[in-house]
């Protein structure tokens, strides 16, 4: 009788834990096109509360994603990342930012922020910048089918000023790095 109970307890175990669970993403789905003019790959991710598309060139050197939190960049779920936390020690950043002298804070303009450097690497220009953490949602698959987007909140993203866009394509607001390196 105890083995008839404990198999029909292990069953239905198995049931309710296998029902429940989705089948966790392999991968991930980026558009990726070829600006003309100046030959990058450039890929559209959504980001921000409400979510926006955010056209990004890929750069395979850096690990950092950055984009340009200056002008236009609205969201309710944006949360600059403070000196000393977790997501700060993560990026490998020592310092900390008063990136702005206008006592507002705003996206790009904080203060006791982890500061960060950003790069790009088509102007070869580095600045200073702040990290940030908001929603990032990419469309995911399980290696067949592509399925619903996937959305996580707190994404560590780097914020940098407009001048760092030069060398970029046109209407693209940032780098997105896919690399392993520590740029």
């Amino acid at each position: 009788m105890i083995s008839k109970i404990n198999s029909l307890s292990l069953l239905l175990l198995f049931s309710l834990s296998s029902a429940k669970t989705p089948p966790r993403p392999r991968a991930f789905l980026l558009p990726v096109t070829k600006d003309v003019v100046t030959k990058q790959l450039i890929t559209t991710i959504s980001q921000r509360t409400p979510l926006a598309p955010v056209k990004l060139t890929i750069d395979l050197g850096q690990r950092f994603l950055w984009l340009d939190c200056g002008n236009g960049y609205v969201s309710s779920s944006y949360k600059p990342v403070p000196c000393g936390s977790i997501p700060c020690k993560r990026s490998l950043s020592h310092d900390c930012a008063e990136t702005c002298l206008d006592p507002q804070a705003s996206p790009g303009c904080n203060h006791n922020t982890c500061s960060h450097i950003p790069y790009n690497p088509f102007s070869r220009t580095s600045t200073g910048g702040e990290l940030a953490q908001d929603v990032l949602s990419i469309q995911s698959t399980d290696g067949l089918n592509p399925r619903k987007y996937l959305s996580a909140n707190g994404v560590v993203f780097d914020c940098a000023p407009k001048p760092l866009l030069e060398g970029l394509a046109k209407s693209v607001e940032g780098i997105l790095g896919l690399g392993n390196g520590y740029v």
